[in-house]
């Protein structure tokens, strides 16, 4: 059988899990990435970035005087944990605008991930073996291929403008 998007979306209903994950890229490379609870709460996510926010930037020599972190506008981003620990911990994030896929880099490496795992013959057996092969992908995306999205940047920005917002596809 083989793996498509639904194995990794699936219902219960349909003998599928959701997987949910964290991760962080930054223009050298990928960073750290974590599997999270069926569930995750702002709880959750405020033990996420505190156990892994400052460890990725400085495993990776990022200046702390230059480090800026970005998230979507998701609840748990927006929820007052999340707020109070990166007011409390000076993380500089930047301001991003909701519903907005088109710009976030970090989708663009997820569909990435998905693309390669769908390149696998048979269905992973269980969560713990899909979770092995997204680990897999994900420490053989190359910096190269990150850092010729970050530098697509400005030239996506400029195709959102003209499209005045409408979606765009690359």
């Amino acid at each position: 059988k083989t793996l498509r998007p639904y194995h990794i979306k699936g219902t219960r209903q349909g003998g599928g899990g959701k997987m949910i994950t964290w991760s962080c890229i930054i223009y050298y490379g990928p960073g750290d990435a974590c599997r999270l609870p069926d569930k995750i709460s702002a709880v959750t996510y405020f033990e996420v970035l505190r156990g892994y926010v400052f460890a990725s930037r400085d495993h990776n020599f990022m200046n702390p005087a230059k480090f800026k972190f970005q998230q979507d506008n998701a609840g748990i981003h927006t929820a007052k944990i999340t707020r109070d620990f990166i007011k409390k911990s000076k993380i500089p994030v930047i301001e991003w605008p909701a519903n907005s896929p088109d710009l976030n880099p970090i989708e663009t490496v997820w569909a990435h991930l998905k693309k390669q795992l769908d390149r696998y013959l048979n269905a992973p057996r269980n969560m713990d073996e899909l979770w092995e092969r997204v680990q897999d992908i994900w420490t053989e995306i190359t910096p190269e291929y990150l850092r010729k999205l970050y530098e697509s940047m400005p030239r996506r920005m400029k195709e959102l403008y003209h499209a005045k917002g409408d979606h765009i596809k690359y």
